[in-house]
């Protein structure tokens, strides 16, 4: 390792660009190394140079997405067949997901929907915190972004029923009432985890 050139890493991330592959994948072969030489030099006293330090001659320069590009992640034809293997596979996201592409929410800002947030009467929802999965804890919107947002009758009738559902697994389990509170909790009455959302 301590022979390595930042003209052989530049090699293989060429490479990676001529096989058309993204800039995550070259971040999966120069973040690591990165991080070793770092490790190697601060802990070990190494000596030597970290190769991986300065890539962007290699990398060049990448596109970035615009934003109409960012929220066209499923088509409807997609949406609804993903809401239709989910009602049947996974009832417990049906509502989730409905909420998700009903009122166009990110990940942690359905995740950290209270029942309070639940405007009935005027079939709106209160956009107003985010769950961060990395430190575990409900922060403010992205971008100071709050906002109130109207949802269809079928999105409704789907947080009804699954809020309904979730009544019986807190009158069952026992549980308090801050996890009553949630629109969506885990199985333990608490906030799930992305990793488990996303298997």
């Amino acid at each position: 390792w301590n022979r390595l050139t930042r003209e052989e890493i530049g090699g293989a991330i060429l490479a990676i660009r001529r096989a058309g592959k993204t800039i995550a994948t070259i971040g999966q072969v120069q973040n690591p190394l990165s991080t070793f030489y770092q490790w190697q030099q601060n802990v070990h006293g190494y000596r030597g140079p970290n190769p991986a330090a300065d890539l962007r001659f290699f990398v060049g320069k990448q596109r970035t997405r615009s934003r109409a590009e960012d929220l066209q992640w499923f088509r409807r034809e997609e949406a609804r067949r993903l809401l239709d293997a989910c009602r049947e596979l996974q009832p417990r996201w049906w509502a989730f997901l409905m909420v998700s592409f009903g009122a166009g929410t990110r990940w942690g800002e359905t995740t950290a929907l209270m029942r309070s947030d639940i405007d009935w009467t005027r079939q709106r929802l209160h956009i107003r915190r985010t769950w961060s999965d990395p430190v575990q804890r409900l922060e403010p919107c992205k971008d100071g972004d709050a906002r109130w947002v109207k949802v269809t009758p079928g999105v409704l009738a789907a947080l009804t029923g699954h809020l309904e559902a979730m009544d019986l697994d807190a009158g069952l389990k026992r549980w308090s009432p801050e996890a009553r509170e949630l629109g969506f909790p885990n199985g333990f009455g608490r906030i799930g985890r992305y990793q488990t959302f996303h298997e």
